[in-house]
C-alpha cells in the first residue's frame, strides 16, 4: 500500500512475462512483442490507467547501470504532488482520459456465450 505510487521511465509492470502471456492467450511463445503491446505494461500505459502516479526519468545509462543516479532520481520526485490520471481526489486534474472498463469483464454470474480473454483485450483496446 502507498500514498504515491513511482514508476522509471524504463521499467515495466506486469503479473506475467509477456512469453507466458504469448504462450497462454496466443499459443505460440514466439509472438511475445504482440501479447507484451496486449498486456499494456509500459510506464505510460500505467500511468493512463491510474496503476502508477508518475514516471520518474532515468540516468542516461540507465538505472541497472547508475543505481546511485537512479536513486537520486527517485529521492528528487515530490512526495507530496501528486500528477497523474486518478489524482484529482487530491486536487489534482487528469493528464489524460482513462478508458472505462466493459462492465462485462468480472461481472460475477455473467451469462450468455463466453468470450475469450484475448478477443475481451483485443475489442477493449
Amino acid at each position: 500500500m502507498a500514498d504515491i505510487v513511482l514508476m522509471m521511465e524504463n521499467a515495466y509492470y506486469s503479473v506475467i512475462t509477456p512469453e507466458g502471456c504469448a504462450s497462454i492467450l496466443l499459443r505460440d511463445s514466439g509472438r511475445a512483442r504482440e501479447a507484451a503491446a496486449l498486456l499494456k505494461l509500459t510506464p505510460e500505459d500505467l500511468l493512463r490507467f491510474r496503476v502508477v502516479d508518475r514516471i520518474v526519468s532515468e540516468p542516461k545509462v540507465g538505472a541497472h547501470k547508475d543505481a546511485a543516479g537512479a536513486a537520486a532520481a527517485l529521492k528528487a520526485e515530490p512526495a507530496d504532488v501528486p500528477v497523474g490520471p486518478g489524482t484529482e481526489e487530491r486536487g489534482v486534474a487528469p493528464d489524460a482520459e482513462t478508458p472505462e472498463v466493459p462492465q462485462s469483464w468480472g461481472v460475477p454470474g455473467r451469462r450468455g456465450a463466453p468470450q475469450s480473454l484475448l478477443q475481451r483485450l483485443r475489442d477493449f483496446f
